[in-house]
């Protein structure tokens, strides 16, 4: 596990407030003590360096990462907002999301990918320009795209949070580094997809091979309207095979 940063992620700040990966609200949400979360890497289709943590809490992976006037401040309102809207799509219950609310949900997932990445990870995709979108603008990264699938819970995992790295080549070349953040929660499943290669402002690129599939619904850039939940509902075969990435083509 990656150390523990001493300034904020977010702001700069002195580091001196702890922060879940997944929030404590999560476990009034998913009360069954059997279930577990995990944390893993993929590559290439396959899970590496996975982490299971046998707990009677959904969430309870934390590390003293940000400052207490973030933690305390917009992030809190930023959970407090984000709950009643997300519980739902956890538990499997159809519902409809307008523009403004696939835009917070957006949010929340790339706010939660990036405190994931920060304390499992050693090297961030996320930049620190990234970071102050979601902070001051309160939107994830121009040259990143956010969907939402569901997942069987063929696997009874409570959370999980992957990471996968790759890179699109065209002509034979290198073009494009590629990041896909995954993040479970029961039912709900957030994709966040973006590269580091390309400038804030290109992403047409991006949009070209990030199209998303008929078992995802793009949330980032919202859509006109988001109706919960796909048709499609991922096993654990094409849970892994998503966190690795391989819907993003190219």
């Amino acid at each position: 596990m990656a150390s523990s940063a001493r300034r904020c992620i977010f702001c700069g700040a002195k580091a001196d407030s702890y922060e879940h990966v997944f929030p404590d609200w999560i476990n009034r949400v998913i009360v069954n003590d059997e279930i577990d979360s995990e944390f893993f890497s993929v590559a290439d289709g396959k899970v590496e360096d996975a982490r299971n943590y046998k707990t009677n809490k959904a969430a309870g992976l934390r590390a003293k990462i940000v400052c207490g006037r973030c933690n305390h401040g917009w992030m809190a309102e930023l959970e407090l907002a984000a709950s009643p809207l997300l519980r739902p799509l956890i538990v499997g219950q159809e519902t409809t999301l307008n523009q403004a609310e696939q835009l917070l949900a957006a949010q929340w997932a790339t706010k939660t990918a990036m405190v994931g990445e920060t304390i499992m990870y050693r090297q961030a995709q996320f930049s620190q320009d990234d970071r102050d979108l979601v902070r001051v603008q309160g939107h994830p990264p121009l040259r990143a795209r956010v969907a939402i699938a569901t997942y069987s819970m063929e696997q009874p995992v409570a959370t999980r949070y992957t990471r996968g790295l790759g890179g699109v080549r065209r002509d034979g070349t290198p073009f494009m580094d590629l990041y896909v953040h995954t993040i479970q929660i029961a039912h709900l499943v957030f994709s966040i997809r973006g590269t580091t290669t390309l400038p804030a402002s290109d992403n047409r690129s991006l949009e070209s091979i990030a199209e998303p599939r008929y078992y995802e619904i793009p949330i980032f850039p919202p859509v006109e309207t988001c109706r919960w939940p796909p048709r499609f509902v991922m096993n654990e075969k094409t849970f892994i095979e998503y966190a690795g990435g391989n819907n993003i083509g190219g």
